[in-house]
């Protein structure tokens, strides 16, 4: 029988359709294009007020537009069979409309094998990548030139076939100057989950020629053939490219490339791996015409990098593009610290000039300090459609640290250098760093004196302002002193509390003091700065909501990072339903104050519980003081020095006994303690455990773990996977990089990279655990423990191995949350141990576990102190 004429249509697999009901979220209206209706009828089960329509392919042009909220596409698996079908995809989206795109991969190990076999063309050929696919990369420049910004959500695993094939391919790619890890990377996805947007319908273009000439140092020609030279946003505007191979330096690359531009006013300086897509160039010219002729050649522009964060004197990322295979994407930056290199904008005639010293990395975070501290001006990050088809793994090379000592002995007056790769100081340099230490008077003034964090330069300041009425620009100072400064190393894990910011804060609070209203009180307001659907103290405050009477759950978004991801409101209000949700609506720090104070007004609490983040101290100047609420300020769980907390009034609560010890000594007041509490799921029926026939089992934030070092995660699975027989299971995300690490890690020591089973997230820890196969014992996260998954594990009567070493550190030695304190460890050699002990004493360490989680952590517990400490 003659196989059916045109394309045939990609036909994702059950795994795939199942990562994608996963991803589906609520909308008013689903479009299903080429993909199986059971998808949408899950989704409807789960959003039963939203409706759905399916089309062919080749409806998509004729059909009615439905103006759907999200879309689904089954991407044919021969490219030359999708021309014209995303951008006929558009007049179906509705305004914000997200876009998921099932799309085969083209690389990836079945593949791999079977070119290498030549055995490409079987007709009968089972799976989802019969007739062709993509490349990610591939995938990427299609979608962004039809006006979808694309990010990677997730992909189905394909597995090599051998270890010896994954060595041989690792080894193929490093004599090609590829990082192993990359090449592993991209083969282990088989069939791509992609999430996209259209991110600048409607930003203004400009017809006509390119005004602006691109320079283009080249040391992989394929790279630049396929990226720069291809890129449509550069055609269209007909720019120029010069290319220079063989230049030392960016700084010799231009001073090669400048009798070129000659005729152009302004030079595009960019990677060979950069691609523009259709639309860019147009972008461009509209940028540029903007900027009156007398800034011109004090103008340096950038397209992603780290920018001052007007509302908070602080920094924050800035500028968009798609970096490999996800999406950077945040609003533009007009007073940029750093920049990028992977394009910059220049005038020909441009007073910024690259120092050739800082070599390939850096340079041009160099022109932006020397922009501002020499030439008094700012350069500005913009936003614009970019495509980072980089190689590389993530890893910053030892000459990138070498440029980094040479930038900060070069500006050493200017303190800390906030990057996107990290902020440049001296223990980023490492101890080889040879800087010399900044000015006296630039040397930020802070100390720790017990648990106090001493911030003396940011007291002096806020005390200025404060004296010249300048209440705005002192609460800035607030935030940004401490957010500066609480997580650094020699504070982290040490100093609690902020006293002289705390004072200010009174000052403050009796300045702009509201009274409420008269009347009855009633109900909870519970006041967050950010909230997520993944961490600890989010979850608390969950809890905490459904106990208390008739809550209200605010979020102060104090970066506004709430507001501008359109979907986090949404998300958060189902997270907390049934509680009511806000959020502030932007404004400075005084203005968010006062719209709190008028939403306490409006409510009349009887409590107000403090969740908020660290930094932020908008609920202590808002609350009202005398005459006012119960008000319970709950202590973050990751022990830093924070906001409030020795501010009168307050009801201090901690979630650990450690905790509640430490602060009621500190504070001079009995804090009281939360106890931690997770719904119980029941406990788990263990198969006889017989020595180490059995698997193990952790969980966590990939923050939880390291990369590198004695504690990599790596170490961690291996010396696990020598101490039993079974496989380790990992839940929470792990990007393919750091999987590969870990399997080509179990190679190296001669165990199968097979029994490192990551899971990924998962919609319950407690379910999975109770379902999970063969394991036996939970290894806690390391080296930063995880409570809440801890005490879940132990209702579920799994004994609970844990990391039992913090330098010393009193706050952080909070074993009291684990039943069995025996089954700490310190080095490998003891956490080998402690699985043994797990193992061989399995039967009384479970019920232990089990017994603990019922009189400690149950529902019973937890809902009698959140009444005790909130009232009602």
């Amino acid at each position: 029988m003659p196989p059916p004429a045109g394309p045939v249509p990609h036909a994702p697999s059950a795994e795939a359709l199942g990562l994608c009901a996963a991803r589906l979220p609520a909308g008013r209206s689903l479009l299903l294009v080429d993909v199986d209706t059971r998808l949408a009828e899950a989704w409807q089960a789960r959003h039963p007020d939203g409706r759905w329509q399916r089309l062919d392919a080749a409806e998509i042009v004729s059909a009615p537009a439905c103006a759907a909220d999200l879309v689904v596409l089954a991407l044919p698996a021969q490219p030359a069979a999708c021309t014209g079908l995303l951008a006929g995809l558009a007049r179906h989206a509705a305004p914000g409309a997200q876009l998921f795109v099932l799309a085969p991969n083209a690389a990836h190990w079945s593949q791999l094998e079977r070119t290498l076999s030549a055995d490409l063309d079987d007709e009968r050929a089972a799976g989802p990548h019969h007739g062709g696919g993509w490349s990610y990369a591939a995938l990427y420049r299609r979608l962004m030139d039809e006006g979808w910004m694309p990010e990677l959500l997730d992909a189905t695993r394909d597995e090599p076939p051998s270890g010896a094939l994954a060595e041989a391919v690792a080894a193929l790619a490093a004599s090609l100057r590829m990082p192993p890890l990359t090449a592993l990377r991209n083969l282990g996805q088989r069939e791509l989950l992609v999430k996209a947007e259209r991110r600048f319908d409607g930003q203004p273009v400009r017809a006509g020629r390119a005004r602006f000439a691109v320079v283009v140092p080249v040391t992989r020609p394929r790279q630049l053939q396929l990226n720069v030279l291809q890129s449509p946003g550069l055609r269209e505007v007909d720019a120029e490219v010069v290319t220079c191979e063989g230049a030392a330096s960016p700084a010799a690359a231009l001073a090669a490339a400048a009798a070129r531009c000659a005729d152009a006013d302004w030079v595009l300086l960019c990677h060979q791996d950069v691609y523009f897509p259709s639309g860019f160039g147009a972008r461009l010219g509209a940028v540029l015409d903007a900027i009156p002729p007398a800034e011109r050649r004090t103008t340096l522009l950038g397209f992603a990098g780290i920018a001052v964060n007007d509302s908070a004197d602080g920094t924050r990322p800035a500028g968009f593009v798609i970096d490999r295979q996800h999406r950077f994407d945040h609003p533009e930056g007009e007073r940029a610290l750093s920049i990028d290199e992977l394009a910059i904008v220049v005038a020909r005639d441009s007073v910024h000039t690259i120092d050739p010293a800082l070599g390939w990395h850096l340079w041009a975070t160099d022109l932006c300090l020397t922009a501002v501290c020499t030439h008094r001006v700012f350069p500005r990050i913009v936003r614009l459609p970019l495509f980072h088809n980089s190689l590389n793994d993530y890893r910053l090379p030892e000459e990138f640290k070498a440029s980094a000592r040479v930038l900060r002995a070069k500006h050493a007056g200017f303190g800390p250098i906030p990057t996107l790769c990290g902020t440049i100081d001296a223990a980023f340099c490492g101890a080889a760093d040879s800087a010399p230490p900044p000015p006296a008077d630039e040397t930020p003034d802070a100390r720790a004196e017990g648990a106090n964090l001493m911030l003396d330069g940011v007291d002096r300041k806020v005390h200025e302002l404060l004296a010249r009425g300048e209440d705005d620009a002192a609460l800035a100072q607030i935030i940004a002193g401490v957010h500066r400064t609480y997580t650094r190393p020699e504070y982290a894990a040490g100093p609690l509390y902020v006293p002289q910011l705390d004072r200010h804060l009174e000052t403050l609070a009796a300045r702009h003091a509201r009274a409420l209203p008269p009347g009855p009180r009633r109900g909870t307001l519970l006041i967050a700065t950010e909230l997520y659907e993944l961490g600890g103290h989010s979850r608390v405050l969950a809890d905490v909501a459904r106990v208390v009477d008739h809550p209200l759950v605010v979020v102060t978004d104090l970066f506004e990072r709430t507001a501008q991801d359109p979907d986090a409101t949404a998300r958060l209000e189902r997270q907390f339903a049934p509680a009511p949700f806000v959020v502030l609506p932007p404004g400075t720090p005084l203005q968010k104050v006062q719209n709190l104070q008028r939403l306490i007004e409006a409510m009349r609490p009887a409590a107000i519980g403090h969740f908020a983040h660290h930094q932020d101290p908008l609920p202590f100047v808002a609350a009202p003081r005398a005459g006012g609420p119960r008000q319970v300020l709950v202590h973050h769980g990751d022990h830093n020095a924070g906001l409030g907390h020795t501010l009168p009034g307050l009801r201090h609560v901690d979630c650990s006994g450690a905790m509640q010890q430490h602060c009621s000594s500190h504070l001079g007041v009995e804090a009281e303690l939360l106890p931690l509490f997770v719904e119980d799921l029941g406990m788990r029926r263990f198969a006889a455990v017989v020595g180490p026939d059995c698997s193990v089992v952790t969980s966590g934030h990939p923050a939880k773990f390291r990369r590198d070092g004695p504690l990599a995660l790596q170490a961690l699975v291996c010396a696990a996977l020598q101490a039993v027989r079974g496989s380790f299971f990992h839940i929470g995300p792990l990007d393919d990089a750091w999987i590969a690490a870990v399997r080509a890690q179990l190679r190296q020591h001669g165990l199968d990279p097979a029994r490192f089973v990551p899971l990924g997230l998962v919609p319950s820890l407690w379910q999975t655990l109770r379902d999970l196969g063969d394991a036996a014992v939970y290894l806690g996260s390391a080296p930063t423990g995880g409570g809440r998954a801890a005490i879940e594990a132990q209702g579920c009567g799994y004994p609970v191995v844990f990391h039992d070493a913090h330098d010393g550190h009193a706050v952080l030695g909070n074993t009291s949350v684990y039943a069995s304190p025996t089954l700490g460890w310190a080095t490998l050699p003891e956490l080998q141990q402690a699985i043994g002990r797990a193992v061989d004493g399995h039967a009384e360490l479970s019920r232990a576990a089990r017994a603990h989680y019922e009189e400690s952590y149950s529902r019973p517990v937890f809902e009698a102190a959140v009444r005790r400490i909130f009232g009602g």
